[in-house]
């Protein structure tokens, strides 16, 4: 990399917090350190249980937003913005 840009490399600090929160230097320890977090977090016992986890299901009486929209009123605002764009498109002409 250094022969591409002409720049030579900074040397990185290697500190890291283990769990207990103590800050460690020695590049063996941190890389032990990442290892051990690398592991926990893809720990298949420390992730939930299908049972644990709950669905939630549309059960509510009435829907807070309204009525459902009808399939015709979906259709006419569609069939509205498209002859809205239309008259955009005869004023402006074609290019």
């Amino acid at each position: 990399m250094s022969q591409l840009t002409n720049q030579k490399r900074k040397k990185q600090s290697l500190c890291v917090r283990d769990k207990e929160g103590n800050v460690l230097t020695d590049s063996e320890k941190v890389q032990e350190r990442w290892k051990e977090y690398t592991e926990d977090l893809y720990d298949k016992e420390n992730k939930p249980h299908k049972d644990d986890m709950h669905l939630e299901t549309d059960t509510e009486e009435e829907d807070v937003k309204g009525p459902p929209t009808l399939f015709s009123e979906s259709e006419a605002a569609l069939s509205k913005k498209r002859q809205g764009r239309k008259k955009e498109w005869d004023k402006k002409g074609a290019i």
